[in-house]
């Protein structure tokens, strides 16, 4: 729909990228679909406030991932794609729950370099 230099991924930026899809006639947006990145975020909340916003899968899935140590991943990873493959609701919620409970405290995250 749009693809346009930004010169990084402030707010103004992705609030003038929507500007121009809404300009342009873009309506009828019920979600968005984004990783978990403030910006965009915000740009939503100003142009379109009545559109609902959902954490990318994926996106959730790497930043998860990204704390598990190489040879837990595929343990982890399989854990984590079953909540978001059941069709219930309460399921996945129960899943997650089983998710957290099981590996609660047992991966922290690394310390940033000094």
């Amino acid at each position: 729909m749009a693809v346009e230099p930004a010169g990084g991924e402030r707010k103004e930026a992705w609030r003038n990228l929507l500007k121009g899809l809404l300009e342009r006639g873009l309506r009828g947006v019920r979600l968005v679909i984004s990783d978990d990145h403030e910006s965009i975020k915000q740009a939503l909340a100003a142009e379109l406030p009545k559109t609902l916003w959902q954490r990318c899968v994926v996106h959730f899935e790497r930043n998860v991932l990204a704390h598990v140590p190489r040879k837990e991943v595929e343990e982890v990873a399989g854990d984590l794609r079953e909540i978001f493959q059941v069709k219930r609701r309460s399921t996945a919620e129960a899943l997650a729950q089983e998710f957290i409970e099981r590996y609660k405290g047992r991966f922290r995250r690394p310390k940033p370099p000094l």
